[in-house]
């Protein structure tokens, strides 16, 4: 099964999953046709948001018996759609549904408000008698009150009610700085019981789903010491331990820290930015090489630990909004990272690019939920959940497919390593056979068979010549080759401290080689190297330099007893050369252009090439910032680079 047919199965499996779920877990009521619902011992569990009416206190200082005023009554509105929420408000919100009792006997009703981030919600039964106002039953929950205060100890708010009256009005009083979202449910106690199951193992999948992607990716961590397995677990870890504050069972772990009740789901989702950032920088490959990209991640990881740092300070109400807003930049520029990072042809980009830009519309939606629009909140958690796993396995793939991929580059190299290797030792071989019967030959045939014997020397001179060549020069271009080239490094910089000079050095790279291939075709792109190669053996023989190609369409020009004057002449007298030469090709004239970075070390550093090298390398990346075909000259004796 490859990567593509994962994709698909994996999405039908969520698909079927959240609708059956959403399907399963309650009965709408129509609210065009009953003004009161209708309850029994036996009724199934019912999502009562068609037969809420509504009403905001923004005076917040109104009793139930003044609610329930005539003047006051008519002022309740039914909710128009299934969406139960007002967003983030200030205002007292009470919310009223009429029941009536079809049994005219008492009977005992499961009331259910799955919203577990509620601060306080007063609870009423008034009997619906006109002559006067009776309260049946009363009674209060929310996240303000400490766990195991719950009459029904579950990770909702879950409370019996009871009555024996015909017709009763259940009021509820929301007062609460999370967003007002009130989903209610009601039904019989058997109902009640066959829907938490359900819903209970719907939950047991999905978590269960999540704590073995965390658990196989801290042994695969612990096995590779590949750190992006550890901040995928990380990120998996903290995202499930949102959805366990939102879904109430984060409660149980802290049931009598009600102060941190109010805010853990907001420190816990920064913490899943900075996990999620962590990873997209190691899954991406953005290293300290990749400057933009590198520092832009860590101006994210301040911008969300700031943000983290300033909850405390904050009413929740802000503390939230601010949240909304740093997760949607976050994930927003993550998706940017690695389009980026696609483009510049990155493994696995587009495989990330395509999980992420779910994720943002997901998250999107769930923002705007959360402020009751677009979606009722309650759906669009149960979705963001369902999607969320999906990613997260997908994303388990992509790191190994990447890491397979790495594995498979690298049991290719030491294939052809172990064939060079090969057939060096085939050369040996027969040069030692032919040296074994040369003097086989002497020792039998000394004086009448010199002439056969000065043959025989003779190849076998040519054979070490040939082999020489193969291990010292560029069998395309006729320069050193990096063995050959990095020898010669050493050589010259001994004669140079010898001297107390210094030394030049410059790498050379011809610009959009890739491009130039991938357009003309991989002859004529051999031909553009070998007539840069003839250029460089040119000024070789000019300036009195030693030249040599790294591989690819990368070169090295070394000038001894060099300063910055001298190496920027020479270097911006060969980068002018190149691009005033034209390469002819099917009676067109092609341009080519190359970018040059040097470096002139200090005395104490001549000796240490690998710097020397990489100081180059820098430089020379510079000028390719700088847009190509330019020259950057640096020495240690300054940070400032000299650039043509």
């Amino acid at each position: 099964m490859n990567l593509r047919e994962s994709l698909g199965i994996l999405f039908i499996i969520v698909v079927v999953i959240y609708g059956f779920g959403s399907n399963f877990s309650s009965k709408n009521v129509d609210a065009n046709y009953l003004n009161n619902i209708t309850v029994s011992n036996d009724m199934p569990f019912l999502a009562l948001a068609n037969n809420v009416e509504v009403y905001s206190d923004r005076t917040k200082n109104l009793a139930l018996e003044e609610l329930t005023s005539t003047f006051y009554s008519e002022q309740f509105a039914r909710l128009s759609s299934e969406n139960s929420g007002f967003g983030y408000t200030q205002d007292w919100v009470w919310y009223r549904i009429g029941l009536r009792n079809i049994e005219l006997e008492k009977i005992t009703l499961i009331l259910e408000v799955r919203f577990p981030l509620l601060d306080h919600v007063e609870g009423y039964v008034v009997s619906q008698d006109t002559k006067k106002m009776t309260i049946v039953q009363r009674f209060d929950f929310g996240d303000r009150f400490v766990f195991d205060e719950r009459v029904i100890k579950t990770p909702y708010f879950t409370q019996p009610i009871y009555f024996e009256e015909e017709y009763v009005t259940l009021y509820l009083k929301v007062n609460t700085k999370s967003p007002t979202m009130l989903p209610i449910y009601l039904g019989s106690y058997d109902a009640y019981i066959e829907n938490a199951t359900y819903r209970q193992w719907i939950m047991g999948i999905v978590y269960g789903i999540a704590i073995a992607l965390v658990f196989y990716n801290i042994v695969l961590y612990l096995s590779l010491k590949d750190r992006v397995h550890l901040y995928y677990a990380l990120f998996t870890l903290s995202l499930f331990m949102y959805f366990a504050c939102v879904d109430g069972f984060a409660y149980r772990i802290w049931p009598t820290n009600v102060i941190w009740q109010e805010k853990a789901h907001i420190y816990i989702i920064y913490l899943t930015l900075i996990f999620s950032i962590l990873f997209s920088r190691l899954f991406l490959g953005i290293n300290e090489k990749i400057t933009h990209a590198f520092r832009s991640t860590n101006g994210l990881i301040f911008i969300v630990t700031f943000s983290m740092l300033a909850t405390p300070f904050l009413e929740q109400m802000h503390a939230s909004i601010i949240m909304s807003l740093v997760v949607v930049f976050i994930i927003t520029y993550e998706l940017f990272l690695g389009i980026s990072r696609m483009k510049d042809g990155a493994p696995m980009a587009d495989f990330y690019v395509v999980i992420w830009g779910s994720l943002i519309v997901v998250t999107i939606f769930n923002v705007f939920a959360s402020f009751s629009f677009l979606f009722p909140f309650e759906q669009m958690l149960s979705f963001m959940k369902a999607i969320s796993v999906v990613q997260l396995i997908l994303l388990s793939i992509g790191v190994g497919y990447k890491i397979n991929a790495m594995r498979d580059k690298q049991i290719r190299a030491e294939q052809h390593a172990r064939r060079f290797s090969q057939e060096a030792r085939k050369a040996e071989k027969k040069a030692l056979d032919a040296q074994i019967e040369s003097n086989k030959q002497l020792e039998n045939r000394v004086s009448e068979r010199t002439l056969q014997l000065q043959e025989a020397m003779e190849e076998l001179s040519h054979v070490n010549k040939k082999l020489t060549t193969l291990s010292e020069v560029d069998g395309l271009t006729g320069l050193y080759n990096r063995r050959k080239i990095e020898s010669e490094y050493d050589r010259i910089v001994l004669e140079v401290i010898q001297r107390n000079k210094r030394i030049g050095f410059l790498f050379v790279d011809i610009d959009h080689f890739k491009r130039f291939n991938d357009t003309y075709g991989h002859d004529v792109g051999d031909e553009c190297l070998r007539q840069v190669a003839t250029m460089m053996k040119q000024f070789g023989e000019k300036y009195h330099l030693a030249i040599g190609r790294l591989g690819g369409e990368e070169f090295v020009l070394i000038d001894m007893y060099s300063d910055v004057s001298q190496l920027t002449r020479i270097a911006e007298n060969f980068r002018d050369a190149v691009a005033k030469e034209k390469l002819i090709h099917n009676g067109r004239e092609l341009a080519i252009t190359v970018s040059v970075g040097g470096y002139i070390p200090s005395k104490d550093n001549q000796q240490n090439r690998s710097f020397v090298m990489r100081e180059a390398d820098d430089a020379l990346y510079h000028a390719k910032e700088q847009g190509r075909n330019c020259v950057v000259i640096r020495q240690h004796t300054s940070p400032d680079a000299v650039r043509t």
